[in-house]
């Protein structure tokens, strides 16, 4: 054999290769514009978040790799890959295509079903003389909504006409109603299977006011001095000069950059609000109201703010996605059992110079961990 008889070479020569394909990965991963540390950066998806099926295949691919080269170097012969050890390669490379086609990463179309229907659509704080809020639950199941519609007809009957279509959540401000009219209101949710069933329809009048239209006389001065922070990569802070005299409340209306609908909501803080839930690395148009005596005055002058790019947290790997951030079992189900299954893999090797034919047993383990992380993954939060 042609294998390396210098004591320790094997070693140097293996860390120095495994050393340049991870820094290779990690700068291609800082041209992608990709932050974390020197390890997260490798295994992060574009939007910022560690991916544990991308770590789960980067753990094995390293030992098994490094493996591969450090016994054909000590033996100087080409060696025959056991199957075992070769389907948990497979195992892991399906999580992760399952993983990004639950993410619709690929492209891929998928048959998708219409979300559910919208639940305890309500009513929230003191309708005005021309603004009611609203608020509801998402649909349960899956698949979860990306967007709403929002609807409202006189409640003397009559055709439904859409208020607002692309709702990114509630609440939701309906805005420019009649004074002393009583209203219906019902929610669909959005997504990639279309439209949802029409929520139940709640029905609230409008306080009595003196007629005179927003931004005319008798409504309240303009907001000025309007400032947008970003705060983090999911978060903006507004800022604005309270008008005199005080109004009772505001509207804040924002939305993405180049789309048309406005998401509203409504305030009571003086002088400042935080918005959140946003998407990172994004920029959000603003523009605020002042409401007094049930009118709102002329929008402020818009502003324009990027929330920032995240930051991959180890923590990622075991946080389940969403607003309801929370341990996920089924995660920190794989993630030990493939760390334990890959350190006592990577043992093998060291001790016996050979790469080990994984027990049935193993392969299973890490298989079924597999099966029920993506199970949980389509089932949703």
């Amino acid at each position: 054999g042609l294998g390396v008889s210098s004591p320790g070479l094997d070693y140097v020569v293996v860390f120095m290769l495994s050393g340049l394909a991870f820094f290779l990965l990690s700068r291609w991963a800082g041209k992608c514009n990709i932050l974390g540390g020197w390890m997260l950066r490798v295994i992060a998806t574009p939007k910022g978040v560690a991916s544990l099926s991308q770590f789960q295949i980067f753990l094995w691919t390293a030992v098994i790799g490094a493996g591969v080269v450090w016994v054909m170097m000590r033996s100087g012969y080409l060696i025959e890959i056991p199957i075992a050890t070769l389907g948990v390669l497979g195992i892991s490379g399906f999580s992760l295509v399952g993983a990004k086609l639950q993410a619709g990463a690929d492209g891929t179309p998928q048959r998708v079903n219409p979300p559910g229907a919208v639940s305890n659509l309500r009513v929230v704080g003191t309708p005005t003389s021309n603004t009611v809020v609203l608020s509801w639950e998402p649909p349960s199941g899956t698949p979860q909504p990306f967007s709403y519609t929002i609807q409202k007809r006189l409640n003397s009957g009559g055709l439904w006409e859409t208020v607002k279509s692309e709702v990114g959540g509630p609440p939701f401000a309906v805005i420019d109603l009649a004074a002393a009219t009583s209203y219906d209101f019902q929610v669909f949710a959005m997504s990639a299977g279309g439209a949802g069933p029409a929520s139940v329809p709640v029905t609230q009048p409008t306080a009595v006011a003196p007629a005179v239209g927003a931004g005319g006389a008798g409504a309240p001065s303009q907001v000025t001095g309007s400032q947008a922070t970003a705060v983090d990569s999911g978060s903006i802070r507004l800022n604005w000069a309270n008008p005199a005299p005080m109004p009772d409340s505001y509207l804040v209306q924002f939305r993405k950059r180049d789309t048309l609908a406005w998401a509203t909501r409504s305030t009571n803080a003086i002088g400042e609000t935080l918005i959140d839930r946003l998407d990172p690395d994004t920029v959000y148009e603003f523009q605020v109201f002042a409401v007094a005596g049930g009118i709102h005055s002329s929008p402020s002058t818009l502003r324009s703010e990027k929330t920032s790019r995240r930051v991959p947290q180890w923590a990622d790997l075991v946080i389940s996605g969403g607003d309801n951030l929370q341990v996920d079992l089924a995660r920190l189900q794989m993630l030990v059992f493939t760390s334990i299954a890959a350190v006592f893999t990577a043992l093998m090797v060291i001790n016996t110079g050979e790469i080990p034919d994984i027990p049935i047993g193993e392969l299973a383990l890490v298989g079924v961990s597999n099966g029920v992380y993506l199970a949980s993954k389509k089932a949703g939060p």
